[in-house]
């Protein structure tokens, strides 16, 4: 038997003793955190925009921290949530894909042998970071020698 079929509803578990707090935006709306939250399920459902829900389970410690800076943020805790959640995934995302084009790169760099030496990109990035229009630097054959050739 699971949450669902238990008959148990954990999600509001001591809700009934802790005052509610509304945010920021509430007063400059005119509308209550919840009234903001039911117009929204409202919309989504009209829209045929039902979510499915995720249980997380929080330490009272962290749950507290959540709760205020959701305050100090304006926003629902549920919303901060989501929010810090989709940063995250965003940053994940955007890390594997810079992961993916520097494989790329260094993969072209090993079977061309071509690179443009960091003196000549530094000056070029300068240039750029300054608005001026510099000409590309030219891509040569590596004169490195790779440690593991050395004598």
């Amino acid at each position: 038997m699971n949450a669902r079929t238990s008959g148990k509803d954990f999600g509001s578990e001591g809700l009934a003793d802790k005052p509610r707090v509304r945010p920021r935006h509430a007063e400059e709306t005119g509308k209550s955190a919840r009234q903001g939250l039911q117009h929204n399920r409202a919309a989504m459902y009209v829209q045929g925009l039902t979510m499915p829900t995720t249980t997380i389970r929080l330490d009272d410690d962290l749950k507290e921290r959540i709760s205020a800076a959701a305050d100090l943020a304006g926003k629902t805790a549920h919303a901060f949530i989501v929010d810090a959640i989709a940063r995250t995934v965003d940053q994940v995302e955007a890390e594997e894909e810079l992961h993916r084009i520097a494989e790329k790169r260094w993969a072209k760099l090993l079977v061309t042998g071509n690179s443009v030496p960091w003196d000549d990109a530094k000056k070029y990035l300068a240039a750029r970071g300054r608005g001026e229009r510099p000409v590309k630097p030219t891509a040569r054959k590596l004169e490195h020698r790779w440690a593991d050739d050395a004598d």
